[in-house]
């Protein structure tokens, strides 16, 4: 076991035979002595050089700098501990010394007890003193460093400490705010309205409990600035347990603040959007299933229109179901747009001519007193949508903006390419960052309420008087606009108009969808043919509606309502059957796939698919392309027309190849006999 390394003290006496005495009595005591120094100067270079554990200092030297000016230089470099020896103890003299705060004073002659004493006590304080600055050093770079603001106030209320945190969001430093009172320097307020609001110090210092500030309170610095803040005050206790003070923790919530905010915000929107998905699900199938009706309603009113003569008193209520079908038609493909699930035709699109196209029809939809201001980037992308569908996009979005300025005002219509630099907010979706061209519509009228701002894109919402909106314009944007790869952003406040933002992603020169055959490309007078359809659908009525004007065309029809039937006659009839009607959506599962297997028997066959889902939904499952769509509901003359023009295609393309492989056939014997040769 190792012996303890002794002490060691440096002896600063200026008469030898003392400093020898004492030399020898501490060596004695097991110390160890360095010195002795005669002289104050000398005092000092061994004190510095070897930093002793504890100096024994004369105060009076002789001639040069005394004991007492020694004990300053050397303290001033060295933590070092010194107990002064004096034959003096004038008043003078003690008060001299005292302010250099010394471990002890010896008056001689002294014994060896008390010098033990005295050195044991001095070696023994100056260790705590050492670990007590060492404590306070290490608390004090720890509340410097630590992220929250710390304020410590005494019994009587009056500031002792602040941190860095506390005095910059204050705006007090510790020297000026020492000594005031906690409720100059610290004063709550309500964050709502300002009132001031009690300390907590108060309640602590009562009830020596620790207290958590209520929310929605701040603090008011010294420049007046209100900041949200979180604290708690908590006792300060002494040794014997007893409250000496008050520490106060707290820290600037801003941010968490709007953390919360936006949270909230993002909440509410996914609600909101979930809420519009579920909408969209449920407007999409209604429409589907009252496509079907309208199919055999304006069927069954096309048939019984061709069996009547033009003086039949009959025909006008004919002619006006098919009107009323035709009009129930359009509400149906509101809803499937609101839904995402109408037909899309997307060209490529320059936005400025389109726009300055437009701008002649969207200025007879406006009146007199409001300017329309188009406000067109000089250069902006080109983007792939639907012709008619970006119409009616910017006429609902106009017509709005019109209907919320009834004492008039202005409209802008802007289009340019913006940068999305990170992720945004569009009603409950993630609008990405990238590139895009942003389409605006901007008003200054009256502005949206906020309680209404979630709603405005359900269908049937209106802010509008009875009768004048049906609340489904914005559905139909916002479906339009999502089904067309895009985003939305909406800004309004009352009496601060309204900003209606469209993201669309610009053109990257994809191959567009195969174009969608409708009434549109259909030319007139019907016509008529021969052959075998296989029909499979499951309504009976639009099946009735389809079976009858087929046939009254000149085809033969087989028609099906099961997957299991369609199988069983496209095995056994494969060479008659010529084309494949069938509608998506079949109870037995999906018509698209049922299609791929019907055509392992009828090869040949054309197919044309009937639903109310876009074509890009039915391409996905890989059909071929040359596979014709038509869109619910429509007249069956229009599926007469379509099947004549299919088959006649599918006549032409079959015989094409067949004279190619006759002319192939003819050459391959003149090859065989120059090969041979």
């Amino acid at each position: 076991m190792s012996q303890p390394i002794p002490q060691r003290i440096l002896v600063v006496e200026d008469e030898v035979i003392v400093a020898l005495d004492l030399e020898a009595r501490l060596s004695d005591m097991g110390y160890l002595v360095l010195g002795p120094a005669h002289s104050g100067e000398e005092a000092v270079e061994i004190a510095l050089r070897e930093r002793p554990d504890l100096v024994l200092l004369d105060i009076n030297l002789g001639q040069g700098i005394d004991g007492a000016e020694v004990a300053r230089q050397v303290r001033e470099r060295i933590d070092v501990p010194t107990i002064f020896l004096t034959a003096h103890s004038d008043p003078a003299t003690i008060e001299r010394v005292k302010r250099l705060s010394p471990m002890g004073y010896l008056i001689k002659p002294f014994n060896e007890r008390e010098l033990r004493s005295s050195i044991e006590i001095a070696l023994y304080k100056h260790t705590t003193e050492a670990k007590l600055r060492d404590l306070e050093r290490w608390l004090s770079m720890t509340l410097r460093s630590i992220g929250d603001a710390v304020l410590s106030v005494d019994l009587q209320g009056h500031v002792t400490y602040l941190n860095p945190i506390a005095a910059r969001l204050l705006e007090w430093e510790l020297e000026e705010a020492a000594g005031r009172h906690v409720d100059e320097v610290f004063p709550l307020v309500s964050l709502e309205d300002g009132i001031p609001v009690p300390s907590p110090v108060r309640r602590v210092l009562s009830e020596g409990i620790v207290v958590e500030l209520a929310p929605g309170v701040g603090v008011r610095s010294r420049s007046g600035v209100v900041i949200p803040i979180g604290d708690s005050a908590a006792p300060l206790r002494d040794e014997r347990d007893h409250t000496s003070g008050v520490v106060i923790v707290f820290r600037d919530i801003s941010a968490q603040l709007e953390n919360d905010a936006r949270l909230r915000l993002l909440e509410q929107q996914l609600q909101h959007a979930q809420r519009l998905e579920s909408i969209g699900t449920l407007a999409g199938g209604i429409a589907h299933d009252f496509n079907n009706m309208l199919v055999a309603i304006s069927g069954f009113a096309e048939l019984a229109l061709d069996l009547t003569q033009t003086a039949d008193p009959c025909r006008p209520y004919l002619e006006n179901v098919e009107r009323t079908c035709r009009r129930a038609a359009k509400l149906t493909r509101q809803l499937l747009a609101f839904g995402r699930r109408q037909v899309l035709q997307p060209v490529r699109v320059d936005p400025k001519p389109a726009l300055a196209a437009l701008s002649s029809i969207l200025r007879r939809l406006i009146r007199e007193d409001i300017d329309l201001r188009l406000e067109l980037a000089d250069a902006v992308s080109p983007i792939h949508f639907d012709t008619s569908q970006l119409e009616q996009v910017l006429i609902n979005l106009v017509v709005n903006a019109r209907d919320a300025l009834p004492t008039g005002g202005t409209i802008w219509i802007e289009a340019s390419d913006v940068q999305v630099a990170e992720p945004l907010l569009a009603f409950g979706e993630e609008l990405p960052a990238g590139q895009y061209v942003r389409l605006r519509v901007r008003d200054d009228g009256q502005g949206i309420p906020p309680e209404a701002l979630p709603r405005v894109f359900e269908p049937y919402f209106t802010t509008k008087e009875a009768g004048k909106g049906t609340g489904l314009g914005l559905a139909m944007v916002h479906g339009i606009v999502r089904q067309s790869g895009g985003f939305l952003q909406l800004q309004s406040a009352p009496g601060e108009g309204t900003m209606v933002s469209l993201f669309i992603p610009p053109s990257r020169e994809a191959r567009l969808p195969a174009s969608v055959e409708g009434p549109a490309a259909l030319a007139e007078p019907r016509p008529s043919g021969s052959g075998t359809i296989l029909l499979v659908e499951d309504d009976d009525l639009v099946r009735t509606t389809l079976l009858r004007s087929l046939e009254r065309a000149g085809y033969r029809v087989l028609p099906v309502s099961e997957a299991a039937e369609a199988r069983r006659l496209a095995a056994e009839q494969r060479e008659a059957i010529r084309l494949i009607v069938c509608d998506v959506v079949l109870p037995s599962g999906c018509g698209a796939k049922l299609v791929e297997e019907l055509r392992t028997h009828c090869r040949e066959a054309g197919v044309v698919l009937v639903s109310g889902y876009p074509r890009g939904h039915v391409v996905e499952k890989g059909l071929p392309e040359d596979t014709h769509y038509l869109q619910k509901p429509f007249p069956p003359s229009t599926l007469t027309r379509l099947v004549t023009s299919t088959l006649s295609n599918r006549e032409r393309a079959l015989s094409s190849r067949g004279d190619r492989v006759g002319r192939r056939a003819q050459r391959a014997p003149d090859s065989s006999r120059h090969a041979r040769t």
